[in-house]
C-alpha cells in the first residue's frame, strides 16, 4: 500500500497535487545554497573568452573565483538571518551574471601599430 512517505517530484501521481507542490517548496538554506553555486559556476562558463576591460581577466575564470571565495566565507554562517541575506545577494548576482553575459562589455580598442 502507497502511503504519503511515497510521494517523491519523480512520483507526484502518488499523492495530491497540494502535496507534491509543498513538497517540491519546502528547500533547506543549504540545498539552496548548493543549487545557488552550482548554477552561478555553470552560467559563468559562458563567460569563457571575454576579458573584463578594467581588469584584463578572463570574465568566467574572475567570476568562479569570486563565487568560490564568497561560498567559502558564507559556509562559516549560522545566522538563519544573515544566510537568507547571502541568498538574496547570490540571486542578485546570478541575475547580473546572466545581463552580462546578454549585454557583454564592449571591446577593448588595441593601440594602432605605425
Amino acid at each position: 500500500r502507497l502511503t504519503d512517505s511515497h510521494c517523491t517530484p519523480e512520483r507526484p501521481s502518488l499523492c495530491s497535487v497540494d502535496q507534491a507542490k509543498l513538497f517540491m517548496s519546502v528547500i533547506t538554506p543549504s540545498r539552496e545554497a548548493i543549487r545557488l553555486y552550482r548554477e552561478i559556476l555553470r552560467v559563468s562558463r559562458n563567460f569563457n573568452g571575454l576579458i573584463d576591460p578594467k581588469t584584463n581577466r578572463d570574465m568566467g575564470e574572475a567570476v568562479r573565483e569570486s563565487v568560490r571565495v564568497e561560498f567559502r566565507k558564507a559556509a562559516l554562517l549560522t545566522d538563519p538571518v544573515e544566510i537568507a541575506r547571502q541568498l538574496v545577494v547570490g540571486r542578485d548576482c546570478l541575475m547580473e551574471i546572466q545581463h552580462r553575459i546578454k549585454h557583454p562589455p564592449p571591446p577593448v580598442p588595441t593601440p594602432a601599430s605605425s
